[in-house]
């Protein structure tokens, strides 16, 4: 018995030695030979079957055609008829009833007379449920006078024009294909840490700290990974990219982490808006002028200047709350919103929950490390937002328009995305440490496209701010930290860079 345990005991070696080989060796050959393991061949068809859907409609003979002049009459506020109408892809779109019910929320009525054709492009290319809804309340063709192949773009600025044209170029260019070996290596940098710190933290009191590490590791690269699903930036589909993160995150955490991503998607329709994005809503922390304007509550002067209260409460307190806050919002936002949430999503929760402190021996390192991963991709998003230059939603939506693009002002969809996000420093090392956040411009400009193509599309970027007189913001890491523990301090004064 005891020869048969010995050998049992050296053939699991063998097979973890050989599993291990195997994985490196896998590793390797997706860094070496990418196009090996080939791609999903992303040409957003989604978007193209609703182009092509919606121009079988302008061939009907009762479809109509409408033109500009006559869609700002219908949709004025000075109209006691006013139509809850807006544009997207040349065509009018009813919103009346449907702005209530919106699962991103109810600010689609701001978009009511205007052209809402970019942030649909950043939101739901892939979505084959929202352009089904595009599709269906679409009442009308605007009338094409802009010399325009794709359709007509006069109520946009211009550089939201080009921004536009250069999507379907990049989707022409296949910046949006995700290679399968990128994906290869998010789940081997995610999941192979995981499956050896865990068990060296939980049965080796020697190696304790070094499971936790490389517990922690796994933790920070499950949060860029899930970043990158939740953009749907891996998948040709949201839908399965929705149920790759419900699956996961149920059996992880029991809570649906979709409704994160949800309000992530806010975040990038409307960076740096206050009164719409949350992200920089962050309790006791105003980060720019505006905030006191409107009446955001913080720490006294005297306490933010001279004791760092501000700083001390972000990265004492605030950094490391942001899983909680992620797990414990749906469960309050939804599943206690209604008995049918409660039994499909909010019960599950609990037993999970109670399940977590029943067995803490077990779950305690997984925590931890959620934790510190959680914390590390709040720090890393920080760097690139709170120092920015911000806007309101009342000041940016009426503004906007075709003759939106003044300098040095946040008018358009692209200043937008551009003007209230920075790049920092950026090579091999640093963009697989940082997840590309580094090329947050890119990011926010195009967050479908896999965060490992930005360097390719980053030149054709660079040109389309160049062209319009917007600045390309980059800095060091350190600046970065600096720039955002100075707005933490002085946000009533704080300079924009």
């Amino acid at each position: 018995v005891l020869f048969i345990f010995i050998c049992s005991l050296r053939m699991l070696l063998v097979l973890l030695v050989f599993v291990a080989f195997s994985l490196l060796i896998l590793y390797i050959t997706t860094l070496v030979f990418p196009d090996v393991f080939g791609n999903n061949n992303e040409r957003m068809k989604f978007v193209m079957e609703t182009l092509h859907s919606l121009q079988l409609k302008t061939e009907r003979r009762n479809y109509p055609v409408m033109t500009i002049k006559d869609f700002l009459y219908r949709t004025s506020k000075d109209n006691a008829d006013q139509e809850a109408w807006c544009i997207c892809f040349g065509h009018v779109i009813n919103l009346k009833g449907f702005s209530r019910v919106h699962p991103g929320g109810d600010f689609l009525d701001h978009f009511i007379g205007k052209d809402m054709t970019p942030w649909m492009i950043i939101s739901h290319s892939k979505s084959e449920t929202a352009l089904k809804h595009l599709r269906t309340r679409a009442v009308a063709v605007i009338e094409n006078n802009s010399n325009n192949d794709l359709f007509d773009m006069s109520l946009l600025p211009k550089m939201d024009n080009s921004y536009v044209r250069m999507f379907f170029e990049f989707v022409e260019k296949g910046r949006f294909v995700n290679q399968h070996a990128w994906t290869i290596r998010d789940v081997l940098e995610t999941y192979v840490p995981l499956l050896v710190g865990y068990p060296l933290a939980l049965w080796y009191p020697s190696l304790y700290w070094l499971g936790i590490a490389l517990l922690c590791i796994s933790g920070s690269r499950q949060g860029i990974f899930y970043h990158d699903i939740m953009h749907r930036s891996v998948f040709s589909c949201a839908a399965r990219a929705r149920r790759v993160v419900y699956l996961s995150s149920m059996l992880i955490w029991g809570f649906d982490f979709n409704v994160i991503g949800d309000i992530h998607d806010i975040h990038h329709g409307f960076v740096n808006v206050i009164g719409l994005d949350t992200a920089i809503d962050m309790p006791l922390l105003p980060v720019d002028p505006a905030h006191f304007t409107v009446g955001k509550l913080g720490f006294p002067s005297l306490f933010r200047k001279y004791l760092f209260a501000a700083n001390a409460f972000f990265y004492g307190f605030l950094a490391w709350m942001v899983l909680p806050f992620y797990s414990l919002y749906p469960f309050f936002s939804y599943y206690l919103s209604s008995w049918k949430g409660f039994l499909t999503g909010g019960l599950a929760a609990v037993i999970r929950t109670v399940l977590v402190f029943w067995f803490w021996e077990y779950h305690s390192p997984i925590i931890i490390a959620a934790v510190v991963g959680f914390f590390y991709f709040a720090l890393i998003g920080s760097l690139n937002h709170f120092h920015k230059q911000m806007t309101t939603k009342e000041q940016f939506f009426e503004s906007y328009g075709p003759t939106s693009g003044v300098p040095g002002e946040i008018d358009t969809f692209v200043s937008l995305q551009s003007q209230t996000v920075q790049n920092t420093d950026h090579g091999t090392i640093a963009d697989a440490l940082l997840g590309h956040f580094t090329l947050h411009i890119e990011h926010h400009l195009f967050p479908m496209m896999p965060r490992r193509a930005y360097n390719e599309a980053s030149h054709d970027i660079q040109n389309l701010l160049r062209q319009y007189n917007l600045q390309y913001s980059v800095c060091s890491q350190s600046d970065a930290i600096s720039s955002f523990n100075n707005t933490l301090r002085f946000p009533e004064s704080k300079l924009i860079k």
